[in-house]
């Protein structure tokens, strides 16, 4: 899925019961936030994950995940620990067999 109008076919066409939905591979989370509220109103399951890998990126993710109706989440998935380079502080980050986010004010 790389633009609305993908899962509306999707939808249409009865294609999917499910999609991995990567917030970059959409423009950014505000499309993203569309894909996944149209997926939850036509009962799509969803993966909600980054393409980056950055911590920053995952956080991202991993809000937009938390703000999901568990029914419609099939799973996140952290990647920043294969990076080298950590781009910043706190953030989500692989607790054990699941990801871990701050609670930060403001957000979702």
């Amino acid at each position: 899925m790389q633009r609305y109008g993908d899962i509306v076919r999707a939808q249409g066409d009865h294609a999917c019961e499910a999609i991995g939905l990567k917030i970059n591979r959409v423009a950014g989370l505000t499309k993203a936030k569309r894909i996944r509220d149209f997926c939850v109103e036509t009962g799509i399951r969803m993966n909600i994950e980054e393409t980056g890998g950055s911590v920053i990126a995952d956080t991202a993710a991993v809000h937009l995940a938390q703000a999901t109706p568990r029914m419609f989440l099939r799973a996140t998935w952290l990647c920043n620990d294969m990076l080298t380079i950590d781009t910043a502080t706190g953030g989500a980050r692989n607790q054990g067999v699941k990801p871990l986010r701050q609670k930060l004010q403001g957000w979702v």
